[in-house]
């Protein structure tokens, strides 16, 4: 099928044609000469042949390749484990392309360089990620000391300042006993003084202790809670923008920004692991960098699942299924009465057949035809659901189908890939 471009996607594609680095500039970037990036690049896929061949992972397909990955992790040593999971998160289709043997050498040695740079950058994240885990693992088990904890010594300076910060972010503060909220502060700043472990991430400890108990904080005459489970997960409403949602979420990060700040020159305090504590008891951080313009300067560490989903996972790569025009698809697009019903039914049917879910990912690269026939059967199943399907609107259908198997597909091998990271991260 030919697809007619218009005169601005032209442009638009010669500019990006036109920005893509030289294979020379690769090679000058990562001072290599062009015998060496190739020695290296046979080294690369005589890797990718070994360990996919010890995992048993198929070549030709990634939705396929992620769930044996899954299943073969007990098998893998720690490094080869790692290994796979960043590069099937980053393969740009040098692995997975079923028409990668059409390559030309030079479009390959491109891939491999940026495949291999992402792919390695991705690694050093995830095992620094391992590393605080370990840490972060230990605190609940050191906050059950604060409750034997006699405190002594009291640090007015902390608790002036925060204080202070909780009556800026949170104005209900504003209203309650100052006493109260003044003694409370000093008491859990002189536990904080006497727990090296949990004084080693005050702006975490703080920033639990108020947006969990802040009534109690504010109210309680003498505050107690059960501080272990302080470091449990937090789901917060992040697809639901009511305004007012936006906001809470804008004062927590600011709240949380002005802890950091506050014990910045604090050398007890570990600020990495303070700010990778925040991304994990709470989805706060993955709102974070799906709904806000990304500073370079940010400090937060990007969760797993924010990781993943900038990655972009297709398991789809040779694309779908397009008897129809892009017309006729954008025509059929604006009927929402009629798009939303086909979307109901669609949606009930995977849920009650996964398997065909499975299926047509795994005939996604290799038998399209076989995914052509399943479209046509499941479109005959679903017939009588959908009365206004005339033969006319056929095609389109098939089209809309493929899409949404398509995109339930990459979501479910998003949820693998992820469950996979925390195993890898939290070494499970």
């Amino acid at each position: 099928m030919t697809i007619d471009l218009s005169s601005a996607e032209y442009e638009l594609l010669h500019d990006l044609l036109d920005t893509t680095p030289s294979l020379e500039e690769e090679l000058h970037q990562h001072q290599l000469t062009l015998e060496q990036a190739k020695a290296k690049l046979a080294a690369w896929q005589n890797q990718v042949a070994s360990l996919f061949e010890l995992a048993s992972l198929p070549v030709h397909n990634k939705f396929a390749a992620c769930q044996r990955l899954a299943d073969a992790l007990g098998s893998l040593s720690e490094d080869q484990a790692l290994w796979l999971y960043t590069l099937l998160l980053n393969d740009n289709g040098l692995v997975f392309d079923p028409c990668r043997s059409e390559r030309t050498e030079e479009q390959n040695l491109l891939s491999y360089l940026a495949v291999e740079k992402k792919r390695s950058h991705l690694e050093k994240t995830l095992r620094n990620y391992q590393a605080l885990h370990v840490k972060f693992s230990k605190l609940p088990a050191a906050s059950l000391f604060l409750q034997t904890a006699i405190p002594k010594t009291i640090k007015e300076t902390d608790a002036l300042a925060l204080s202070q910060m909780l009556l800026s972010h949170f104005p209900e503060c504003a209203s309650v006993d100052k006493d109260s909220l003044a003694d409370n502060l000093r008491f859990l700043s002189s536990l904080l003084m006497k727990n090296p472990e949990l004084q080693g991430i005050a702006p975490l400890f703080w920033y639990l202790i108020a947006t969990r108990h802040l009534t109690k904080l504010c109210q309680a005459s003498e505050f107690n809670c059960r501080f272990e489970k302080l470091f449990t997960y937090k789901a917060y409403q992040i697809d639901v923008d009511n305004g007012k949602n936006f906001n809470h979420f804008l004062t927590l990060l600011a709240f949380f920004e002005e802890l950091c700040t506050y014990y910045a020159a604090d050398p007890t305090v570990n600020r990495e692991l303070s700010l990778y504590g925040f991304a994990v008891t709470s989805n706060i951080c993955e709102w974070y960098f799906q709904s806000l313009p990304i500073e370079e300067s940010s400090a937060l560490p990007k969760p797993l699942r924010t990781l993943i989903r900038e990655c972009r996972i297709d398991c789809f790569e040779n694309g779908g299924f397009l008897d129809c025009s892009l017309e006729e698809l954008t025509a059929f697009e604006k009927d929402e009465h009629h798009r939303k019903k086909l979307l109901l039914v669609l949606d009930r049917y995977c849920q009650e057949h996964p398997e065909q879910l499975a299926v047509y990912a795994e005939n996604a690269s290799t038998q399209p035809e076989a995914n052509r026939r399943l479209l046509y059967t499941l479109v005959d199943e679903l017939k009588g659901e959908l009365p206004w399907l005339t033969p006319d609107r056929f095609t389109i259908v098939c089209s809309e189908i493929d899409t949404f198997i398509a995109l339930q597909a990459n979501e479910k091998a998003c949820a693998i890939l992820e469950e996979i990271g925390r195993q890898l991260i939290e070494k499970k």
